[in-house]
């Protein structure tokens, strides 16, 4: 069966024709509402008289606020599907296949002539039709502005194109978040925990924007995006948002530049992290009891978001941040860690090539993650070593020792992973132990700060020392009590 008929089957399923229709018409009475509302706002606003500041808290001469009842409505249906599409689509993206796979008819449609990139369509496609539906209106009341000239043609167009892919990667990932766990869990938790992240998530990326240093990593986020287009134009949007005193940050041309090339930088991340959660999403459909990430796809997400985290560091000034291999190896530890533990097979797996007695390769599903994980490392040292100038000649004794203790932490994730998957069969044993793994990560992290910043006074050597311990009995007791797993599952066999 061809995408179209998968993604026309499960539309129909979520909002028939007459269901449509009343949803439509929901969207248009919620334009009207929001042209309503702006312009009792600006009817109420423009006779208004100026604050009268002191002259000591005069630091900057008042700046007119362009109220318009077009843009201010303009403002609030871009809002709205933002909100919807980027937050809301993902979440139900989440919650339909958490249902599914808890009512067992997704295994029946995986025996569907459907090919996984037809049932993955579908699924993020067809399913949510109804918040698609009700952000019609709003998406076509911002066209409409656009075209009219209340904002630029060029901010529609860069809010378009991060509205759509960001949507793309946005309801991708709630997928793989629905299609991570091994047991079927309730689908309004995987709904309210995707809404949470990508919400919380959207609120940082959008304060990116609002930084002349942050500026340059708001591509990371669609919402960040999406802010930095509407901020690049003199318009409502930007003073809403910017406060009177901060406008003259716009006569710095490479804030400027910054925010131009924030819906291009998130657009194309968005592209290139679809393309890897759309084949790992497709692989487990096909194949369920393989790993959510094959080695591969796990390295390569992982170069992806490094990538996108080294790329704005400016080369010139990056030798004075001496910290910073640091800094950024602490943003994507957990991501190693996620990647780590979902490209880890199953115990099923894992014993069925121990028993076999031909020890698996590295890159293959029934491998533990240590040569991913070890991947991950070299290409982070790799991307260091060509942005950083100077890296790591200009580390000091203390600083490379950090460093190694930090590769050494993050090469321990495949074993913690591997002894989580073999030893605990239910989620709430997985969720302790991540518990007490992420305590142990958390001293191992506090002890590294320290070694990295010298000197240090008797408690903070303490707390080296004793990090220093836990470093090495903590993985040596889980390494132990897996070789115990070992022995007995090749004399069960």
């Amino acid at each position: 069966m061809s995408v179209k008929i998968a993604v026309s089957a499960f539309a129909h399923r979520s909002a028939r024709r007459r269901h449509a229709l009343e949803l439509c018409a929901y969207s248009a009475g919620l334009v009207a509402l929001l042209v309503l509302v702006a312009f009792w706002i600006v009817a109420q606003m423009l006779p208004a008289a100026p604050i009268a500041w002191p002259s000591s808290m005069r630091l900057a001469p008042a700046v007119p606020i362009p109220w318009s009842p077009a843009a201010l409505a303009d403002v609030f249906s871009l809002c709205l599907v933002g909100f919807g599409l980027l937050v809301l689509v993902p979440a139900q993206v989440a919650a339909t296949l958490a249902a599914e796979r808890r009512s067992g008819t997704l295994d029946q449609l995986r025996s569907t002539p459907l090919s996984p990139l037809g049932l993955l369509c579908g699924l993020v496609v067809g399913a949510p039709v109804r918040v698609y539906l009700l952000c019609l209106g709003p998406l076509l009341f911002h066209v409409g502005c656009g075209l009219c000239g209340v904002i630029p043609l060029d901010t529609l167009a860069a809010t378009l194109v991060v509205l759509a892919t960001g949507t793309i990667a946005s309801t991708l990932l709630a997928a793989i978040i629905a299609l991570a766990p091994r047991q079927e869990t309730g689908g309004a938790f995987v709904a309210l925990t995707v809404a949470g992240s990508l919400g919380l998530a959207g609120m940082i990326g959008f304060s990116f924007a609002l930084d002349t240093v942050s500026v340059h990593w708001a591509f990371l986020d669609p919402a960040g995006a999406l802010n930095a287009a509407m901020l690049a134009h003199d318009g409502l949007w930007r003073h809403l948002f910017v406060s009177a005193w901060s406008l003259d940050r716009f006569h710095d041309a490479s804030y400027l530049d910054a925010m131009m090339l924030a819906p291009l930088g998130a657009t194309l991340l968005a592209l290139g992290g679809s393309v890897l959660l759309a084949r790992a999403a497709c692989r487990k459909l096909a194949q369920p009891h393989l790993p959510l990430f094959s080695k591969p796809q796990a390295v390569a997400l992982f170069a992806l978001v490094a990538a996108s985290l080294m790329v704005p560091v400016g080369s010139d000034g990056a030798s004075q941040f001496r910290e910073l291999p640091l800094v950024l190896g602490l943003f994507l530890l957990p991501v190693a860690g996620a990647l780590a533990t979902f490209s880890t097979p199953s115990f099923e797996a894992w014993a069925l090539a121990l028993r076999r007695g031909r020890r698996p390769r590295s890159w293959q599903d029934d491998a533990s993650a240590l040569g991913a994980t070890s991947a991950m490392a070299l290409s982070y040292l790799a991307l260091l070593v060509l942005k950083l100038d100077g890296f790591p000649s200009q580390l000091d004794g203390s600083q490379i020792v950090a460093l190694g203790w930090a590769i050494a932490v993050t090469l321990c994730l495949p074993l913690f992973a591997l002894f989580a998957a073999t030893h605990f069969r239910t989620q709430a044993a997985r969720a302790a132990f991540a518990v007490a793994i992420s305590a142990h990560l958390l001293l191992q992290l506090i002890a590294i700060g320290m070694v990295n910043s010298p000197p240090f006074g008797p408690g903070e050597q303490m707390w080296i020392e004793l990090g220093a311990a836990a470093g090495v009995l903590v993985p040596a007791w889980i390494f132990y009590r897996q070789r115990v797993l070992v022995r007995r599952t090749l004399a069960g066999a």
